[in-house]
């Protein structure tokens, strides 16, 4: 039997959890410096979670969402990004994520959230879709090469509204909050009336594309960092892509699918299309 409760994002709480996490993915990315930016200082509100807990008292299970702003069939919306889930070694194989993640969706729909959205690798999937009743909207595309990208992909203008059922929505404290990761640095680049946010990647040759955003909504301050890559990499739809030189990146060559899904939280049935309208 497991005890199940809210998610703790006192200081204590973020140690517990950063623990938790380094020993199931052995990452020092999950620093607790980290969990908190994630956890507690997004300006869109503070993570919705739970935690699960042995009779003996040990940390069994962890399930986390952060909130988020978007445009959901043309109308502004709250919802949640599916995040960081571990379950400890010794309590694997219980079932346990699928309990945390139910618990975490109905306080979700208390709290006026109205959808989940993810990535979810080709291991996952099939548990969100299949025990938690996401949409599988469709794989993700990874593409690299050189050139430019689309401009307002952090904040798009009203032809990207009219052409997507679903868009997040950036402002400038969303993006500062953004750029000011702890545990990665970014390069701020002007290109006409938009600015390119980049981040730097463990290949020496290769560099992402985070997103671009108009200069009317841009944070005033920002990384000044250089990142010098001549290739640049892109995930998603890839809409965003100006330039006849990228090159899609075979399945054999990545690590796992990246699957886009998507959860509706108003008893509504609501769904996503990968694709233009």
């Amino acid at each position: 039997m497991y005890k199940f409760s809210q998610l703790i994002n006192s200081t204590e709480g973020i140690q517990t959890t950063s623990e938790l996490l380094k020993l199931v993915f052995g990452n020092k990315r999950f620093s607790t410096e980290y969990l908190n930016w994630q956890y507690n200082e997004n300006p869109e509100g503070q993570a919705v979670g739970f935690n699960a807990y042995s009779e003996s008292g040990e940390f069994a299970g962890h399930y986390v969402c952060q909130p988020m702003k978007a445009i959901l069939s043309g109308k502004s919306a709250r919802g949640l990004l599916s995040l960081n889930t571990a379950t400890h070694p010794n309590h694997q194989g219980k079932g346990l994520f699928t309990e945390l993640a139910k618990k975490t969706y109905e306080q979700a729909h208390e709290f006026g959230y109205e959808f989940v959205i993810g990535v979810a690798n080709q291991k996952s999937t099939h548990g969100f879709v299949k025990k938690l009743g996401f949409q599988f909207v469709g794989k993700l595309n990874a593409v690299v090469g050189v050139g430019s990208v689309a401009e307002n992909c952090f904040y798009p203008n009203e032809t990207f509204f009219s052409q997507y059922d679903f868009i997040r929505v950036w402002n400038k404290k969303s993006l500062q909050w953004r750029i000011a990761n702890p545990e990665n640095k970014y390069c701020i680049r002007k290109n006409k009336n938009h600015f390119e946010i980049i981040s730097t990647t463990d290949n020496l040759l290769i560099k992402t594309v985070v997103g671009s955003v108009d200069e009317t909504i841009f944070p005033v301050s920002s990384s000044k960092i250089q990142i010098n890559k001549p290739f640049t990499l892109l995930i998603g739809i890839n809409s965003a892509v100006k330039s006849s030189l990228y090159f899609s990146i075979p399945d054999f060559l990545r690590p796992s699918p990246l699957n886009l899904i998507f959860k509706d939280l108003t008893g509504k049935n609501k769904k996503i299309d990968f694709y233009l309208k």
